[in-house]
């Protein structure tokens, strides 16, 4: 069996200078921060369903907003913890003597329809 030593790979006079620049420049040995995309830690991913659940008449832009990330972000996180977006709009609301006048409507559309004869509504 072959064992590795300081003599079998000896350090370079490039691997030296490289170092030494890299420390020279940054102050530091370890490599720098790659470019790309920011991973979103998992701390503002709980942030963010926190937030909605605190005020889920809130705005994913909002949100997003808040967090310093994007829109879509903020929904793609938000469908991979099962929420889903809608915005509740109401247009009709419904009174207590609403039932009593659709009765009447009913009624009235019978009685109609009893003394008119068919042929005139189709003209």
């Amino acid at each position: 069996m072959q064992t590795c030593t300081d003599a079998d790979n000896p350090i370079t006079q490039s691997t030296v200078s490289k170092i030494e620049f890299k420390f020279r420049e940054t102050g530091d040995v370890k490599d720098l921060p790659k470019s790309g995309r920011p991973k979103i830690t998992q701390d503002k991913k709980i942030y963010i369903v926190l937030s909605m659940e605190e005020n889920p008449q809130s705005t994913s832009t909002l949100v997003a907003s808040e967090n310093e990330v994007s829109q879509t972000t903020v929904l793609r996180i938000l469908r991979k913890e099962n929420y889903h977006p809608y915005k509740l709009q109401l247009v009709q609301e419904l009174n207590e003597d609403d039932p009593d006048r659709r009765l009447q409507f009913c009624e009235t559309m019978m009685n109609l329809c009893q003394t008119t004869p068919a042929n005139t509504f189709f003209q």
